[in-house]
């Protein structure tokens, strides 16, 4: 019989369940490092496992995107049993409604946080008057932005591919596909700083029109 691994970490307990719902295999440190997208780590999950290394906040944002963990309390050293973004016990309800439903509703609500925390975060450095800061942050977010996008399939290679995605939205996606991949292929800065330019000269209009109105208003 073998024996009760002498030191627990709650990812046991995340494997446990994906390997109730996916297959053992897929709860197996392999299998769990695969379903983080990275394969080469399973000996970091080991070491994460056994105490020997530190959790990162990488490997905690990757694991909370694939089941819907809340990894914070995990982050801070804690050995309780994990718990769901909703505070209620992980187990294999949630996990297969953290899955279903990742495809649209997660992924809305993940981009509208993490606008929230952009939008706090360029605010902040913006207040501090740090334009180094600032300038690094446009390039680093504007690459990673790109980067993303390459990652993703080109036309061509999803109307090759099984995806069980192709169906009936199979034409919104390719055009979905097509249009972002050739605005990032273009490089298009304007998208990301233009905006707001946009923006005051509409706002520059709006109140001219405005004043006009107001003056015509004094002159009657």
């Amino acid at each position: 019989m073998p024996r009760a691994p002498q030191y627990y970490h709650p990812f046991q307990t995340i494997r446990l369940v994906i390997s109730q719902c996916d297959g053992r295999k897929a709860g197996t440190q392999d299998g769990f490092a695969k379903l983080l997208g990275e394969e080469r780590s399973a000996v970091t999950i080991k070491k994460i496992e056994d105490g020997s290394l530190k959790l990162s906040r990488r490997i905690a944002f990757l694991v909370t995107a694939a089941t819907g963990v809340d990894t914070a309390p995990i982050l801070r050293g804690s050995l309780d049993e994990p718990k769901t973004l909703d505070g209620t016990d992980f187990n294999e309800r949630s996990y297969r409604e953290w899955t279903a439903g990742l495809v649209k509703g997660h992924a809305i609500d993940f981009a509208e946080g993490i606008g929230r925390e952009l939008l706090d975060l360029f605010s902040a450095t913006y207040e501090l008057r740090d334009s180094a800061a600032l300038r690094r942050m446009f390039c680093e977010f504007a690459d990673l932005i790109a980067t993303c996008w390459d990652g993703l399939p080109t036309p061509d290679q999803f109307k090759k591919s099984n995806s069980p995605n192709k169906g009936a939205n199979a034409d919104g996606i390719l055009a979905l596909l097509n249009e972002n991949r050739i605005r990032y292929q273009k490089l298009s800065f304007q998208e990301i700083f233009a905006p707001r330019a946009k923006m005051n000269e509409t706002e520059k209009s709006t109140t001219s029109r405005v004043q006009r109105k107001s003056q015509r208003n004094l002159i009657k």
